[in-house]
Order: structure tokens, then sequence, then C-alpha cells
């Protein structure tokens, strides 16, 4: 992996920014997510799987799952709820359920900083900018409580999380009782980067393997707000079809297609489940006030938590050098990264007075 996939830039161009990647969405009333052209005659990619560069930021780039020019985003739901809201402020919420909430998910930022792919990835470089490490939406794909709720580029994902649920075994079966009714969020993507464009969160592909599976996007929702509200976002609620259930199932293989094995996975549940909390990440979180500011001291937070049955302690988030080793073997044994998927629009350099190209 000491290879990063290069781009030739052509001269006088430079990388699209996600507002100049709005620029050149589909118009809405196009309903084909996949038509391969746009209405500027830009043909995209044949390869489905494709990932687009696009600067996120002043010093980043990220990986866009397509279809390009598709307007649009999906989220599933196995039900419809009045008030669709992220994990972090879902009911009951609780004091120590919001801070312990916390924790945890800065307990896997802690455990991912040690990630050789993560490594990897900040130092790759294209035209200046740097790969944008999502390490909110890494935990929210996790299931970590945040204030995201997770979308994706696919319609096929967000219908296969409408029509199947876990059950008790915390595995996915397909949903068969057609008296149930689902809902399918349509998110308008063009809107979306025009007028919200801080809501908006590119995950895509990242250095664990789940957000790339589900072409993962997110939105930020805020405390008290209604994701089913918000202007940008429209629904649908229809009854279950058994054989639509199965046939999403079967698509993605009982969801084994969209949660790929990764050593990760018993690590983040591991901390989930956990009655310990790290020493070194409350006192950061207590200290950079990551968490709400109702103690005097950390060590008055450690006793809040102690009431509750938590422990304070210091705990291994941390690879072994076995697990490093593991990890970089196995993505060099079958890397998600290669040159006919990355692709790059590159858009041209606004010219200063009196510049001419040559």
């Amino acid at each position: 992996m000491d290879k990063y996939i290069e781009l030739s830039i052509p001269s006088g161009a430079k990388i699209p920014t996600v507002k100049a990647y709005a620029g050149l969405l589909l118009p809405s009333e196009i309903q084909d997510d996949y038509c391969r052209m746009n209405q500027y005659g830009c043909v995209a990619s044949e390869n489905d799987d494709a990932l687009l560069v696009v600067q996120t930021d002043d010093i980043h780039f990220s990986l866009l799952p397509g279809p390009e020019f598709s307007p649009r985003l999906y989220r599933g739901q196995p039900a419809f709820y009045e008030a669709c809201v992220p994990s972090l402020f879902r009911h009951p919420m609780t004091q120590i359920k919001y801070v312990t909430n916390l924790l945890k998910k800065y307990e896997f930022y802690k455990l991912m900083a040690g990630h050789p792919m993560i490594g990897y990835l900040q130092n790759w470089c294209i035209d200046g900018k740097y790969f944008k490490i999502d390490m909110e939406g890494l935990s929210a794909h996790y299931e970590f409580a945040t204030p995201m709720i997770d979308v994706s580029r696919s319609k096929d994902v967000a219908m296969f999380f409408a029509l199947c649920e876990k059950n008790q075994y915390n595995e996915y079966e397909p949903i068969i009782d057609e008296s149930r009714e689902i809902v399918l969020y349509t998110i308008d993507l063009k809107t979306l980067l025009e007028n919200s464009n801080a809501r908006f969160h590119i995950i895509g592909f990242q250095a664990l393997p789940r957000p790339d599976a589900q072409k993962a996007y997110s939105v930020m929702v805020d405390y008290m707000e209604n994701f089913s509200a918000l202007p940008f976002v429209s629904y649908e609620r229809f009854g279950i079809n058994r054989k639509q259930s199965e046939t999403y199932f079967e698509l993605f293989e009982g969801g084994t297609k969209l949660f790929p094995n990764d050593i990760v996975d018993e690590m983040a549940l591991q901390i989930k489940t956990s009655k310990e909390i790290d020493r070194e990440v409350l006192e950061v979180c207590f200290e950079k006030q990551l968490i709400p500011k109702a103690w005097a001291s950390a060590s008055d937070l450690g006793k809040f938590l102690n009431a509750f049955g938590y422990v304070v302690a210091e705990k291994q988030l941390a690879f072994s050098e076995e697990e490093r080793k593991e990890i970089v073997e196995k993505w060099n044994n079958n890397p998600p990264l290669y040159g006919d998927r990355v692709k790059c629009r590159f858009v041209s350099e606004p010219r200063k007075f009196g510049e001419t190209y040559t």
C-alpha cells in the first residue's frame, strides 16, 4: 500500500469543489438515477462503483459514490416515525445515556487513530488537497450515537433497509408481514448542496468498508429538529410486499454485502457494550468541552458515571501489531482502490487579470 493513485491534472485545471459538483447534477425531473449524460453533455463512467474526487474544504478532498449525476439521495426505514431524529437525540434521552454515548463515540475515535489505513489515506494528496477522514461518519456507520442521519446514493440500498430488519439474533431478515408500512425518504441533493452545505457530509469511501458498501452520505440534524420536515426531504409510505422484501434480501445476500466482515466490527461492539469508560478519553472530552459542562471537574463526572454502574479505567483502545498486519494484508490482497475506479471531472482554474493559458 505504499503507492497512491495519482491523477494527471490538466494545465489550468483543478479538482471540483462541492459547489461545482452540484452544478453538474441533473434536474430533479430526470427520474433515471443512472442517466450517463447530464444536461451539459458530460458523460459518466460506466463503472457503477466509480468514486468521484471532490474538494470538500480548503485542504481536503473526498471520494463520492456515484451515480455521478443523480440529484437524489435516499433513506429507507422499516417503520415511519412522526419525529425522525438522529440516534444521539432519540428517546429516552437521559443525561447518563447522552454522556456515555458521546464518550463511547470518542473512544472509537481513539481506537481508530491507530488504524493503519487511516494513517495511509490521510497522507494521500491530490492537487494539493488531502484525503478527508470522516470520523463522525465512520462512527455513525458503526452504530455509535451521532447527530447524523445516514442516507445513501443508492435507492436499492435504501430499499434494503426499508424492507429488511434485524431479528432477535441481530441478523437481517426480509419483512414478510404485509400489514406493515415502511417509508422511503428522498433527499433533494441539488437543493441540499446549494442551500444547506453545512448539513451535508460526504462519507463515501473510507478506511473501513461499510460506508463504501452502502454508498454512504449523511445529513446533520440538530436537536429538536425533525429530518422528515426538512425542506429538501420528502417521503413515501407504502405497504410491505413480501416478494419485494425477499428480492432485496437476496440482492444484498442477507445484508452481508452491506456489512463486509471487518476486524473493527467486534472491537466497536465491545466499546458500545462495555461498562468501562476510558480515563484519557473522559479527561480530554471534559477539557475540550466535547461533552456538556454540567460537572465542576472530570473527577466529578467520574463519580456521576460510577453512580450508574460505569467504571473509569485505563482501557486498551489500540490495535495489536498482529491486528495491524492483518488489516494491511487484507487491504493489499484485495485493494478497494484502483485506477479505473477513482475518477475526477476537472474544472478550469479561474484566470487572473491579463493571464492566458496555452
